[in-house]
């Protein structure tokens, strides 16, 4: 398994970034949420997942290890394949899935991308007491070491950090971001910590 790569980022697209590291460009595909907080020239570290498969070795990329973590629960999922999981980690937060799971709504589950009905139906059957650590197990909670940190807050930390930016300096601008936004999304808070970065 590749637990991580490091380097350069040359190109990026909607649903994946080419990292160059060692001069070779790997493609990481990733949720379209943290390709959106890339840019080309930017240096990063970015967890990863590598799934292999009979024709392809293909490499996927999380914000943080919530997320990395949720994707190998989703492709755990018979029905649910690697690109299907980035698909529904583009299209809603760990809190909201985990949310969706545990309070059995099949309905908002359903209108995840390539969900269906009995998909729904096997997801809340056999993740429901997997996914609570997800947003309380400690790989999360000590990336801030705060208890007044919301998920958004952790998941935006993590990013940062995945981003190269320091666990201090990731906690000051997402505290301020959070604190000018309370009810912000993860991008949104994300976007508003580089301007306090930035200065």
């Amino acid at each position: 398994m590749i637990h991580h790569v490091s380097g350069t980022i040359s190109h990026k697209a909607a649903t994946f970034i080419v990292v160059d590291t060692a001069g070779i460009g790997r493609i990481v595909h990733t949720p379209s949420s943290f390709a959106e907080t890339c840019s080309v020239g930017d240096t990063l570290t970015v967890l990863t997942t590598l799934v292999v498969r009979e024709d392809a070795l293909d490499l996927y990329g999380f914000e943080s290890s919530s997320q990395r973590d949720l994707f190998g629960l989703l492709t755990s999922i018979s029905g649910i394949g690697p690109r299907t999981a980035i698909g529904i980690l583009s299209a809603v937060s760990i809190g909201d899935f985990v949310a969706f799971v545990r309070q059995e709504e099949a309905g908002k589950l359903q209108k995840l991308p390539g969900i269906g009905k009995k998909t729904a139906e096997r997801l809340i059957l056999e993740l429901r007491d997997k996914v609570h650590g997800l947003v309380t197990g400690s790989s999360d909670s000590s990336t801030t070491d705060d208890p007044s940190f919301s998920t958004v807050g952790e998941e935006s930390v993590l990013a940062l950090i995945a981003l190269g930016y320091t666990k201090a300096a990731a906690k000051k601008a997402v505290a301020a971001a959070l604190k000018s936004s309370p009810d912000a999304s993860v991008e949104t808070v994300i976007r508003l910590s580089f301007s306090y970065l930035m200065k």
